[in-house]
């Protein structure tokens, strides 16, 4: 490798981890053409993205519905939900719960570095983010604290921020 005008080359070809295939992102950082139904919400949420995620939007629990979708005016930058109210634990954990799904595998973390791997169902996962809530209390974190979880990407984290 040589050196250019802008600095040191850069061999972007890919490699392949042994027992892995190589797969080439495309430059609109997808894997490969769109196809079927994905193509159809994708095309739906770029022609109509406040139709597409007020649609999405119904599919989980609010507290309180958003007043607006997208709040654009202050572009470049939108405001999503604008005053809308929701718990992100319920609706990623104890939701799937209250329908029946307690005993279906909610985390999967397969760790290539301990060579393990540990499942969570729901149930397991809430009350495990339950425990750690309980301990998060005890110690003065309360609701509308910010904490800082600085943690390796194991399931502990998960179970952290989600407490």
């Amino acid at each position: 490798m040589g050196e250019g005008a802008s600095g040191p080359e850069r061999d972007d070809s890919p490699r392949a981890l042994p027992g892995r295939a190589v797969r080439r992102v495309t430059s609109r950082g997808n894997l490969g053409p769109m196809s079927g139904e994905y193509r159809q919400a994708y095309d739906r949420s770029m022609n109509d993205p406040d139709g597409f995620w007020r649609e999405a939007a119904q599919l989980i629990d609010w507290y309180r519905e958003p007043d607006t979708i997208r709040d654009t005016s202050a572009l470049p930058f939108s405001r999503w939900f604008v005053g809308g109210r929701l718990n992100t634990c319920h609706n990623a954990v104890d939701r799937h719960v209250d329908a029946g799904r307690g005993d279906q595998p909610a985390l999967i973390h397969d760790s290539p570095v301990t060579q393990s791997q540990r499942t969570y169902t729901y149930t397991q996962l809430r009350d495990e983010v339950a425990r750690f809530a309980g301990v998060l209390r005890s110690v003065g974190v309360d609701k509308g604290d910010r904490a800082v979880i600085y943690m390796p990407m194991v399931p502990e984290a998960v179970i952290a921020m989600l407490a």
